[in-house]
């Protein structure tokens, strides 16, 4: 009788393990659904970004980059989807005009993860990018990572290099004229 008792007891025990058992996967089920659609949710945000986005955590793993980015630096398929973002690194590193102050200054923000930064990097190709970079801070005020935006303004940036050239012959116009009225005054003067 005591064999039964316990026998009794392990199917209601193995009964309410296997409802716990069910209700949790469920539960992760859920839990994965919810991931995938907030996933596909920030992948689509970042896709419509009109910058090109990167997303790396604490370790400087890739988690999200948007197509533009690609773009912008014109990185190979095969290297932006390499899971080693080192690669990436390399890459475009090499595409800059000045490799040197490039990395140092991504590897001083890696180091100093609570630091924000703006910039503008000169590709070998003469285009000129826009870099911005905010630490990715939670609600708790936990640090998850870094992210970084670039936005290609050569075209404003080669507007405002004219502007500051047309200024300046203005300036020189102006001045030259300035001294041409001076001088005929002092000659009106002088009779």
């Amino acid at each position: 009788m005591e064999i039964t008792h316990e026998s009794e007891s392990a199917a209601v025990i193995e009964a309410g393990d296997e409802a716990k058992i069910v209700h949790e996967v469920a539960e992760k089920k859920q839990l994965e659904r919810e991931l995938h659609w907030t996933l596909s949710f920030l992948e689509a945000l970042a896709d419509s970004h009109i910058d090109g986005v990167l997303v790396v955590d604490l370790q400087g793993r890739r988690l999200l980059q948007n197509r533009l980015m690609s773009t912008l630096w014109s990185i190979p398929d095969f290297i932006a989807e390499d899971p080693d973002y080192q690669k990436q690194l390399q890459y475009v590193t090499t595409r800059t005009r000045n490799p040197q102050q490039f990395i140092e200054k991504v590897t001083y923000l890696y180091a100093h993860p609570e630091e924000s930064s703006r910039d503008e990097i000169e590709l070998t190709d003469g285009t000129v990018l826009d870099r911005t970079s905010r630490p990715v801070i939670g609600r708790d005020g936990t640090c998850f990572g870094r992210a970084w935006t670039f936005r290609d303004i050569t075209y404003r940036k080669a507007a405002l290099d004219q502007l500051d050239e047309q200024a300046a012959v203005f300036g020189a116009r102006l001045r030259a004229l300035g001294a041409i009225l001076e001088r005929e005054g002092s000659d009106a003067g002088g009779r």
